[in-house]
């Protein structure tokens, strides 16, 4: 063997190529000579570290250069599975120092400057609230910045008051920053809550103020650090210090707020507060149920009557995906006939393969199936698959597979971990195939991610921007009903499986399991004792262990509360008894004397509608795990004060938790958060898991117990001198303020309008009663009494009493309805049929739109129709009367004749309709003898309603007076459609009569309100 002396030598001059391979060779040179034991893994974390240390002293004296030696030092980490934090990376910089000194002087010139201008233009006031805004609350990058800029000069009330915080809601893009909504032209954007610390508030307060009495003229449409250069360069003159570029001045006061002793700000939250490194953020609606600490709970009078889990008495076992042949799969088979001829079995011209996979997807497969089949026809349009053998080798390698492991996956509420299951599962089932099935595999998940917005495995992600993230958080209020609710949703199973359940949820939530960990825990790997208990997962046939990292340890005594370790040590017990004394049998199984595993849909299903039902908002069943993560962030991170309030914890818990993970002295705090939700690095755990670090950057900001003179406070905050010292002498005995005794002066002097409980307006519509006189109702209230009545028009009144609605209530709706159907206004043509319901229909309940997402739709429109100013309604009531008779059941469209009409729709609907909505306009031109070329109709209805015009195939319209410009169809598509064929008129399958319904029942619910206080007075 080559001396390592040797070695070193030649990789000091190898080429950049043979950097990598040789770095791995010289590696396993010195671990051969340095560690005695095969198995890295059966050394201790101390151990290994010393091995490090150890290997870098030695690179250290070999003259390598800096990129080098980082190479070696990362293969040796990898090799010893060490996890090093970046913060003991040489996070300082002599630049640093320098610029930090440059910033410290433009400080004390600009507190100077404040204090000295008692009459502040409004372009200083917005230079000051800039400044502060970045320099004291942590808007350090440029993005950030100039949303903020934008939100307190245009919006009206940009500052959100909740309980004892004050923040603004900011939407921003940044190329290297996930995303994790949508604006209302479909663009991903990145939504985020700044906290506002007391200094910076007053700054905002102030130029608010100024600005309501100054000409809006004066405010310029220019980036935060266009406005913010006047007052640079008076600092430099002042000063004579040397100018700072926009990002060495954001970059540097990220670097004083971590360098303040008092900030207590690890390294990371620097390069968060800077941009470099990302995080998960939260709605304002989820936050403010966070701190409220109540739950709006869905109605009760909605039942679940289907037996979800099943006890199967014999579990056939299924084929492996890798020796399935593709004849025998029903899907993969009906493609096999599109690809090949079946006289001839060649395979057809790539052109005619094309096209028979475009006429598949009009048939009814399931999601994954759709995905499939849309994958194919994307590669072949673009040219990355160039014959029909090559679909038929990638459809038959990797969709058998993809087709069997997704059938126990929701595929739209994938997260990060889920992905990379799945992804891993048919990377292991086809392990014995070529690179280019690998990589044709990689392309089908990047599809699904630039297509779907599914999010891309651990092994593909590479930080890309474009994966969307989910930022709803469930509450401890939201988890404590949902264990309620879970309870009523599985009535009519045995008690055994509801119990499982609950355990099964709980441990999501306390301990971060993922679905397909907790369905596959067995007896053995749950310990109990007096002083310590643990959950281990481990590889076995039950679960599939992705990496190292998701074999871990957790403290169950630490982390679970006392009645919900009680209750899975009760549940272990009866599970040994049932097993005989096995301990490899499943600690959760749908048989009890046989390991029947439940599928993670089990969990997932039910707990993403029932959470999505609490928040208003789609919450998948995996940010429970979220929730878990973010509560134990703010107990390694946060104060006592934030650790009470929003986590389940009390501080005396937390201490113990801290003291637990104290133990493991050689992994910094975040890579131990990561080590216990089983990541292999902290950069995905912080970017995807962690919801609270925006809140920890406040902490750290509000930390800084700086005073300022009166005179400074009086200037920045625009008020009166005689009323701030007023309230000042109240606060503290000296002339100066700190941040804290600001806070508490603005509060006194003008009462803060924060709220423990969302606002009517922003609460669930579920949840939300509109008052009449002594009687509150909603719109769902007329759907629970027109469903009773269908089903039992005699006797109704018995069903809507118990859900406490009151007779003449139920009456009045069914009144409301009868009229409404009745109305000849909205008849057919032919007079024999109401437009609003079946032919021949004898039920009064409209049609009502099945899927989750559609049902959000709804309860939006709702809650938007009821907020609606009353200056709007007329014009809503003309467009509604419109829809009504331009519609009919069984087709989603709305005819319009001409572009002007259906702008004014538009204009009156959209406000009404969520953000995210979408439209789809398929136009029938008129091909009459003097009609004009379909392509200028086509641009005419383009440039006045600026939405996508699709022409149809085939049109018979010719009228000139009633159709001059052709005849348009309006239909709203479906929630989460990203993209369709419309050749063949596949838009009726991707719209929704959801607008139609809400308008409908709405209608009724206003009907039946106005009889009501008829039939009162």
């Amino acid at each position: 063997m080559m001396e390592l002396s040797q070695l070193i030598f030649e990789f000091r001059t190898c080429d950049k190529k043979l950097i990598k391979k040789m770095a791995n060779h010289i590696v396993s040179v010195i671990l051969e000579q340095l560690v005695a034991e095969p198995n890295v893994s059966s050394i201790p974390m101390s151990g290994r570290r010393e091995i490090y240390d150890l290997a870098k002293i030695g690179f250290s004296q070999a003259s390598l250069s800096k990129a080098r030696m980082g190479c070696l030092l990362s293969a040796l980490s990898e090799k010893l599975k060490l996890r090093l934090a970046r913060e003991n990376q040489n996070p300082l910089r002599a630049s640093d120092i320098k610029y930090l000194s440059v910033l410290n002087q433009i400080h004390e010139y600009v507190v100077k400057e404040i204090s000295e201008t008692s009459a502040p233009s409004l372009e200083q006031s917005l230079q000051w609230a800039i400044y502060f805004l970045i320099v004291s609350s942590g808007a350090c990058f440029k993005e950030l910045a100039d949303a903020v800029v934008e939100k307190i000069q245009h919006k009206k009330n940009p500052i959100e008051h909740v309980a004892q915080f004050d923040l603004i809601q900011l939407f921003y893009t940044k190329p290297s920053h996930f995303f994790n909504a949508k604006d209302d032209k479909g663009r991903q954007i990145t939504e985020r809550l700044l906290f506002i610390e007391p200094i910076s508030l007053m700054a905002i307060n102030g130029f608010r103020k100024r600005l309501e009495k100054a000409d809006k003229s004066e405010l310029v449409e220019e980036s935060a650090f266009s406005i913010l250069k006047p007052l640079l360069r008076r600092a430099y003159t002042a000063t004579g210090v040397t100018a700072l570029s926009q990002r060495q001045l954001y970059r540097t006061a990220a670097f004083r707020l971590m360098l303040n002793p008092e900030s207590n700000m690890p390294q990371w939250q620097r390069f968060y507060a800077d941009g470099t490194i990302q995080s998960s953020s939260m709605t304002l609606r989820s936050f403010k149920a966070l701190v409220s600490g109540t739950c709006k709970a869905p109605s009760r009078t909605e039942t679940y009557n289907a037996d979800i889990v099943k006890t199967p008495r014999k579990r056939k076992k299924e084929k492996h995906a890798s020796n399935q042949k593709p004849s025998e799969h029903p899907f993969i088979s009906v493609v096999i006939e599109a690809i090949k001829c079946p006289t001839t079995k060649n395979f057809r011209p790539v052109n005619e393969t094309k096209q028979r996979l475009k006429s598949l997807t009009a048939g009814d497969w399931s999601l994954a199936g759709e995905i499939l089949l849309e994958w194919a026809i994307y590669e072949l349009e673009h040219g990355k698959w160039n014959a029909s053998s090559t679909v038929m080798r990638n459809l038959s390698a990797i969709g058998i597979p993809w087709l069997l492991f997704s059938n126990d996956i929701e595929l739209l509420d994938l997260d990060i971990d889920g992905a990379s299951c799945l992804y891993d599962l048919i990377k292991e089932a086809r392990k014995k195939q070529d690179a280019n099935v690998l990589n044709a595999l990689q392309s089908l998940f990047r599809f699904t991610n630039h297509r779907y917005s599914f999010p891309l495995p651990e092994s593909l992600n590479d930080q890309n921007p474009n994966t969307m993230v989910v930022n709803t958080l469930p509450s401890e209020a939201h988890f404590r009903q949902l264990q309620i609710d879970i309870a009523v949703y599985f009535k009519n199973e045995r008690d055994e499986i509801r119990e499982a359940i609950h355990l099964m949820l709980i441990l999501v939530r306390r301990l971060f399991l993922r679905p397909y960990e907790v369905v596959g825990i067995r007896i053995k790997d749950v310990s109990i004792y007096s002083t310590d208990s643990s959950l281990f997962v481990r590889r076995h046939p039950f679960i599939f262990v992705k990496t190292h990292s998701a074999v871990r340890r957790l403290p169950a005594h630490l982390l679970l509360k006392s009645d919900e370790l009680a209750l899975l040590q009760k549940f272990l017990t009866k599970r040994k008894n049932q097993a005989d004394g096995s301990k490899n049998r499943l600690l959760f199984s749908i048989d009890p004397h046989h390991d029947v595993r439940f599928s993670s849909s089990t969990l997932s299903r039910p707990v993403t509608k029932l959470l999505t039902a609490y928040l208003g908002e789609h919450t998948p069943c995996y940010q429970l795990r979220h929730a878990g993560q973010s509560a134990l962030q703010l107990v390694l991170f946060g104060s006592d004060e934030l650790i009470e309030q929003l986590t389940p914890y009390t501080a005396k818990q937390a201490k113990k938790i801290r003291e637990w993970l104290a133990r493991d002295a050689n992994n910094e705090t975040l890579m131990q958060l990561s080590s216990l939700a089983g990541h292999l690095s902290s950069s995905i755990t912080l970017s995807t898991y962690t919801h609270h670090t925006d809140l920890l950057l406040f902490q750290a900001c509000c930390n800084l117990e700086a005073k300022y003179p009166l005179r400074f406070c009086q200037n920045l905050s625009s008020l009166r001198p005689s009323t701030l010292l007023k309230h000042a002498k109240q606060k503290t005995n000296v002339g100066h303020l700190s941040g804290s005794e600001v806070l508490q002066v603005l509060r006194s002097i003008q009462p803060s309008k924060a709220s423990n409980a969302l606002s009517p307006k922003q609460s669930d519509i579920k949840c939300q009663r509109v008052a009449i006189k002594e009687h509150q109702y909603c719109p769902e209230d007329c759907e629970t009494v027109l469903k009773a009545y269908d089903r039992n028009s005699d006797n109704y009144f018995a069903a809507v009493t118990k859900c406490g609605l009151t007779p003449s209530w139920a009456a009045n709706v069914v009144k409301a309805s009868q009229d409404i159907k009745q109305y000849k206004k909205y008849f057919t043509a032919r007079g024999k049929n109401s437009r609003l319901y079946p032919k021949n229909s004898l039920k009064l309940a409209p049609p009502a739109p099945q899927s989750l997402n559609e049902r959000e739709y709804v309860t939006t429109i709702w809650k938007k129709l009821i907020e609606a100013p009353e200056s709007t309604w007329s014009t809503l009531r003309k467009s509604v009367d419109y829809l009504f008779r331009q519609t009919s059941h069984g087709r989603s469209g709305v005819i319009f004749s001409s572009p002007s009409r259906l702008k004014e729709f538009l204009n009156d609907i959209i406000p009404i309709l969520p953000s995210s909505a979408k439209w789809c306009l398929i136009l029938e031109p008129n091909v009459g003898k003097k009609a004009i070329d379909p392509a200028i109709q086509q641009s005419k209805w383009k440039k006045k309603t600026r939405i996508d015009v699709t022409l149809a195939k085939r049109s018979n319209v010719t009228g000139l007076e009633e159709y001059p410009l052709g005849r348009a169809s309006l239909h709203l598509l479906k929630p989460k459609v990203l993209q369709m064929e419309l050749d063949k008129h596949s838009y009726s399958k991707y719209s929704t009569n959801a607008l139609q319904y809400a308008a409908h029942i709405f209608a009724i619910y206003q009907r039946a309100c106005e009889l009501e206080t008829e039939t009162e007075e």
